[in-house]
């Protein structure tokens, strides 16, 4: 098995260790493998001299020598399948067992698809915020007389709204997201579950309730707008609120 050097590829460390074993064992490279480049692609490596793969096309390999196996795709293009020994943690999670590295497409795979889904997650990183830092600031209605929801930095929130007069009242509380901690920036559409807690004593009238009941909302971005839909059955809470990323 071929010795590799540690290293701090993937934001963690990558440990190598040499296989103590008197010969190169076909076995250590048939099967399915899941690679860490799409996992959705799985390397399926005969015992026969062929393989299967959509994403290197199908072939036929040989070896192993040099604790490597050498695969040549019908389109005459060569890979090289190093078979190294790797261990790595992250976030709780770990691994530790075999795996093949291609350096040719800088992929690695290994037997479980949920290794590599989590080896993907690693190399390829999310830019995420947390999501009561996305929701804070001014979300404003166009259509219903610039009704506003002002989520606040302490987990508060204060709502303008208008009554059945149609005149504009305020109404406050607390909030909390119950889906999730943070969203990924990079995305154009993110669905909340946003659970409001109300001023003790606060006097709720038709709109003020269907705007804070519980349950789900919806953000979208559009160029420099993002919108902040709620999304309910009941009558009055059909609105949508805006707020420009330039204040993010």
């Amino acid at each position: 098995m071929k010795i590799v050097r540690s290293s701090t590829l993937w934001l963690m460390v990558l440990l190598f260790i040499a296989a103590v074993t008197a010969r190169e064992n076909p076995g250590n490279y048939t099967g399915t493998w899941y690679g860490d480049q799409n996992p959705e692609q799985p390397l399926i490596i005969a015992e026969n001299g062929t393989y299967t793969s959509d994403e290197l096309t199908d072939g036929t390999w040989e070896g192993p020598k040099d604790y490597s196996i050498q695969l040549r795709s019908r389109e005459e293009a060569y890979y090289t399948l190093e078979h190294v020994k790797t261990s790595f943690s992250n976030d709780g999670w770990s691994f530790s067992g075999d795996a093949l590295r291609c350096p040719k497409t800088d992929t690695w795979y290994f037997r479980i698809k949920e290794t590599a889904e989590k080896s993907y997650d690693l190399r390829h990183p999310t830019k995420t915020v947390e999501v009561k830092k996305f929701l804070r600031g001014f979300w404003t209605a166009r259509e219903s007389a610039h009704e506003t929801f002002h989520f606040r930095e302490d987990d508060s929130f204060i709502l303008i709204y208008n009554n059945d007069q149609g005149d504009p009242e305020t109404i406050g509380g607390n909030y909390d997201v119950l889906n999730g901690k943070s969203l990924n920036i990079e995305g154009t559409e993110w669905d909340l579950n946003i659970w409001f807690e109300l001023e003790s004593g606060a006097l709720l009238t038709g709109r003020a309730a269907a705007l804070t009941e519980n349950g789900n909302w919806h953000i979208s971005k559009q160029e420099d707008i993002l919108s902040l839909e709620k999304i309910s059955e009941i009558p009055g809470s059909e609105v949508v609120f805006y707020q420009s990323i330039a204040v993010k």
